[in-house]
This record gives C-alpha cells, sequence and structure tokens, in this order.
C-alpha cells in the first residue's frame, strides 16, 4: 500500500491570531480608527427634525381657522372638595 498521507505531519502554513488574509485590511481599518478617534468633537447643527408633512400642514390650517363658541365666554368653572360638592 502506497503512503497517500505524505502530507501528514509536515507544516503547510502558519497562522498568527491574525489571518494573512484579513492583515492588510484590519491593519489598514484600525489605522483610520484610530485616526478618526484622535480628530476633535464637531457638533452636528443642522436640523433636529423632519418638520411638518404636507398633510400636517393642512390640519394646523384648519385648527388655526376655528373660533371659540360664543357661549364658552361666559363658562366658569368650579372647585370642588375632595367630597364632590361645589365651592
Amino acid at each position: 500500500m502506497a503512503d497517500d498521507n505524505s502530507v501528514v505531519g509536515e507544516v503547510t502554513g502558519k497562522e498568527s491570531s491574525l489571518s494573512n488574509w484579513a492583515g492588510p485590511y484590519v491593519t489598514t481599518m484600525l489605522g483610520k480608527g484610530a485616526a478618526l478617534a484622535n480628530e476633535p468633537y464637531q457638533a452636528y447643527t443642522g436640523p433636529l427634525t423632519a418638520g411638518a408633512s404636507n398633510l400636517q400642514q393642512q390640519a394646523f390650517q384648519g385648527v388655526a381657522g376655528l373660533a371659540v363658541p360664543q357661549n364658552m365666554g361666559a363658562y366658569q368653572p368650579q372647585s370642588f372638595t375632595g367630597q364632590g360638592t361645589a365651592q
């Protein structure tokens, strides 16, 4: 029987903790991350909300046109005690 396992026990490659195929990419990525970490803080000064949509604008305009009913001016709310009787 021929020895078909001729590579058994031989060193065919060497790997460190970082694979050879990933080394250049990871090194570059970490370098860029370190460079960005050393940059000063830049505050965002743009808008913090998206603003109202067209439909919301129409609703706001509709609500702005509403009038207070005439009898609301005469309404006087009353305060109540803990027992529910008017004061």
